[in-house]
This record gives C-alpha cells, structure tokens and sequence, in this order.
C-alpha cells in the first residue's frame, strides 16, 4: 500500500479514451496510466474520478477506478479528502484542470485540500493542465502546497519561475492505428479541406476564423461540440449555438475527420495550455497552421529541433487572425503539405507515450 500511487483526476467512461461526459484532460490521464502500467506492470495504481451516474469502483487495464467525487460538490470533496488522508498511500497526484471540480469556489476548496495533505506529510504532485501568464501569481499556492508541479510546454515552466520543483514533461501523442487510404467519406470533394477539431470555445478563435473564412480558402470543417463542463452557462450555450458544427465527434468518428482534412487549423486567441486536438493532429500526421499567441510552442526544444530536421522556419506554420495573414499562409501551406505533414511525423515520434511515460517515472519517483 506504501508504494500505491494515487490520481485524482477527471476520467473517460469504461471502455473509451475520448468520451462525450469529459474533456481533454480526462483522456490525457487515461493514457498516461495506462502507458505507466505498460512498462511498469508491478505498479499499483488508483484513480479517483468523478461521478458520471453513481458511485461505482471497478478495474480497467490494470487500474482501479474509483468514482468518488461529484462536480460542484463541496462535500464530496470533504470526502474525497479524508480519503487520501486516511489512505496509507504518501504518494498522491492531481491532474488538474481549471475546472475540473466545478466553479472558481471548488478550486478555493482544493488549495485547502492541498494544504490539509502537505500537513499530512503527503508527496502530492500537481500536473497542471492550464498555466495563463496573467494570473501567474495565483499559481504560487500551487508551488508551495505541492512537492513537484509538472507542465507541458518549457513555455509554461519559465512563466512560473522556472522553479526547480517545476518540471517540463512534454505533452505525450496518442498512437492511433489508421490507414493511409483515405476512408469513405461526406465532405465536399475536390476542394481543399481545413480542420478545426475539439470543443468549442471563445478563446479558440473559431468565430474570428468563421468571420474572415472566403469560400476561395477551401472547404472549413469544424468538428466539435460545446464543452459539458460549460452547458449550464446560457451565454456559452448561445456561442456554440451560433456556430455551425458538427456537434461531439464520437472517438470511432476521429480518424473519419483527420484523415480526410488536407490541413489542420488553430485560431487560437490564448496560449495558456498545451492542445489536445495538436497532439492529435501529431497523431495522424497531418500538415497544419498555429496562430500568432501559439508561437510560444516553438520555445519547447522538440518543436526547434522538428523545425531544424524539416528546414521549416517558426514563421511558416504563424499566421496572423486576418484574412490578408491567412489567406497568404493557407496558399504557402497548401505548396508544402509535405514538409509540414514531415513536422507533425516528427513531432510524433519525438513525443510518443513510450518516452513521455518514462519521463513520468522519473519525475514519480
């Protein structure tokens, strides 16, 4: 029980990785186990996830899954801490996103939760899943509260201070199994096709990209629905109402939408989180375009030296939220799908789950 490694984390239905009731963080941490219980099967681990329908424990690869906690549920919560302090386990390790457990009054409670285990003399780790620069001195509760704080991008690290206890543990690609051949499809054929995959959000760009899109640029495909941990906020509700989308993408329904996209787009507004739809994009090789704010990826030395190996510059993959901007990068992209599609292989390798995972164990233990 000693050596038992307990997560906290939000956590996909059985049987799925990308599952309609959670976000991308759920399905990072489900990786992430089961790749650390691939090379180190002795390892006893737990996860304690939220509460989809009822309380329930039940064992998947491995893993003990434990639904404990609800959303927006200060006494599960209460419980939920009791638990970790009773539990004999020193070892214990939030993957955390923002709004994991509920409103900004959940998160309150979790820095006492934080400080209650530092006070039981727990070894609790933080992977956090979100660092926004201009909050950065609400991330010091998290600093001192926690043993080692992980993030995904060296960008990130080096907004909290580059702290010793701060470790840059890159963001890890899933290996997805898929053919070349393009698969049968809907979409509009012969015309080139852009992606923009995940859920919806403001701080995406998604309405500024439908605003300056020109029938001339290609074919647009936004795949993605509103985000479950927001369906109650009305306002959000409106945003993604207004945007025309194909609602959830079911995960046998990814490769459909991938692998029949000439181009991957990223409007995004904000850098303040290392994309999961990225990694994916990583996943199946496909050529695609950051906005400006993303360029702070760049400073990760896997994505310099993927731009070393592939004779790119950072400026090629840029593009600025207009449409002159845009419309010059999409023409550029559209002459050097090869060499882009060569940096997301790359990128693949470099950032596989056999590696990243190893990286795990070190900083685990």
């Amino acid at each position: 029980m000693k050596n038992k490694i307990i997560f906290i984390s939000s956590y996909p239905e059985k049987l799925k990785i990308h599952g309609e009731k959670t976000v991308g963080g759920a399905s990072y941490t489900k990786n992430l186990l089961t790749n650390l219980k691939k090379i180190n099967r002795n390892s006893d681990i737990e996860v304690l996830a939220e509460i989809f329908d009822k309380k329930e424990i039940y064992e998947e690869n491995g893993i003990v899954v434990n639904r404990i906690w609800k959303r927006n549920s200060i006494s599960s919560l209460i419980k939920l801490t009791k638990y970790l302090v009773k539990t004999k386990s020193k070892k214990i390790i939030f993957s955390f996103e923002v709004y994991m457990f509920g409103s900004l009054l959940m998160n309150i409670y979790f820095l006492l939760m934080l400080l209650i285990l530092k006070i039981a003399r727990k070894n609790t780790i933080l992977i956090i899943h979100q660092v926004v620069h201009e909050l950065k001195l609400l991330y010091l509760p998290f600093i001192f509260l926690s043993d080692k704080l992980i993030v995904f991008e060296k960008y990130f690290k080096d907004i909290l201070g580059n702290r010793n206890k701060i470790f840059f543990v890159p963001h890890a690609v899933e290996k997805i199994k898929f053919k070349t051949a393009k698969i049968k499809n809907n979409l509009i054929k012969n015309k080139f096709k852009v992606l923009f995959f995940g859920y919806l959000s403001p701080y995406k760009g998604i309405r500024e990209l439908t605003d300056i899109w020109e029938q001339k640029f290609g074919n647009l495909i936004i795949a993605g629905g509103g985000n479950p941990n927001h369906m109650k906020n009305k306002s959000y509700v409106n945003f993604v109402k207004n945007i025309k989308a194909t609602g959830f993408v079911k995960e046998k329904q990814i490769p459909h939408y991938f692998l029949n996209s000439d181009l991957v787009i990223f409007p995004y507004k904000k850098f303040f989180s290392s994309s999961g739809p990225l990694s994916l994009t990583f996943s199946f090789e496909k050529p695609f375009l950051l906005s400006r704010p993303l360029e702070k990826y760049f400073e990760s030395p896997d994505f310099a030296q993927a731009l070393k190996e592939t004779g790119l510059k950072k400026e090629d993959l840029i593009f600025d939220l207009n449409k002159k901007s845009l419309e010059e990068k999409l023409s550029w992209a559209r002459k050097n799908l090869k060499k882009l599609s060569q940096f997301s292989k790359i990128m693949k390798e470099k950032r596989s789950w056999e590696k990243v995972a190893k990286i795990y164990l070190e900083v685990i233990k």
